[in-house]
């Protein structure tokens, strides 16, 4: 058995100088390139992401201004996502048209349905807030108002014969502004005879719509009446007098009751 164990020693003995120059041939072969991993850059997106905070906004949008739920002079500014609670200027309210053109308004400007609360007033002289459109404290005189600018008031007289309206913050016909104690016949001290003109009983087809009247209290001025009963006061120009027969506007000398 050691021969054999012997030649075995000299077999592997006369095969080391091969596999020694294998090796070598192996080294001296060039090695294969190394692939480079894939590029590991986002590309650029074409459309930019919408930008969210990082922190919980009561804003709905990151900048604008919006209403209060439950009052109505009261509003929130939101620039970048940050809120911020405002008031309008006492007298005033919020008015939000848009959450880019929102804006403090007069109140008749305004639609507060539910959202009727308003902060304190703070009153002062003629003016029940700082700010705003307000009827004559004395409510007889239906056609003047007052105007508060920072709680500075300016008394303003309607033209004659309109009266200041509450709804509207403008002067109108009595009958439009539809104010207690100021209605035509207080305001005017006029009303039409309606369906007591004797003209208006079986009149013609051409008899006019809306009647004209002379006021009997100046001369320059008539009244006319739409559809027979609503009261309207006009006036002729500087030098003119209302001519009752001709229900049109007359030199003095034309009217004889004018003619002073």
């Amino acid at each position: 058995m050691r021969p054999l164990l012997l030649c075995a020693s000299l077999l592997a003995l006369s095969a080391a100088p091969a596999l020694a120059q294998g090796r070598r041939r192996t080294a001296a072969q060039p090695s294969a390139p190394r692939r480079r991993p894939a590029s590991r850059v986002v590309p650029a997106r074409t459309t930019p992401a919408p930008e969210v905070p990082e922190f919980e906004s009561e804003c709905p949008l990151r900048d604008g201004v919006f209403a209060d739920a439950f009052q109505c002079d009261r509003y929130y500014e939101c620039r970048d996502y940050v809120i911020t609670e405002k008031l309008c200027p006492d007298g005033l309210v919020f008015n939000d048209i848009s959450p880019t053109l929102g804006r403090c308004d007069q109140v008749f400007s305004v639609n507060c349905t539910g959202r009727e609360e308003l902060q304190e007033a703070q009153p002062t002289g003629d003016c029940p807030r700082q700010n705003g459109y307000y009827a004559d404290p004395d409510p007889t005189n239906c056609g003047t108002f007052i105007h508060c600018v920072d709680g500075v008031s300016n008394r303003v007289e309607c033209p004659s014969g309109l009266v200041f309206s509450l709804q509207m913050g403008t002067c109108q016909w009595p009958d439009q502004a539809g104010r207690t104690g100021c209605s035509s016949a207080e305001v005017l001290a006029f009303e039409c005879p309606g369906a007591g003109d004797p003209r208006l009983a079986g009149a013609p087809a051409d008899l006019p719509l809306h009647p004209r009247y002379a006021d009997p209290a100046d001369c320059q001025f008539f009244f006319s009446c739409l559809d027979g009963v609503v009261p309207r006061r006009h006036g002729c120009e500087q030098g003119r007098v209302f001519n009752d027969e001709t229900k049109q506007c007359d030199k003095p000398e034309n009217v004889p009751e004018c003619n002073y």
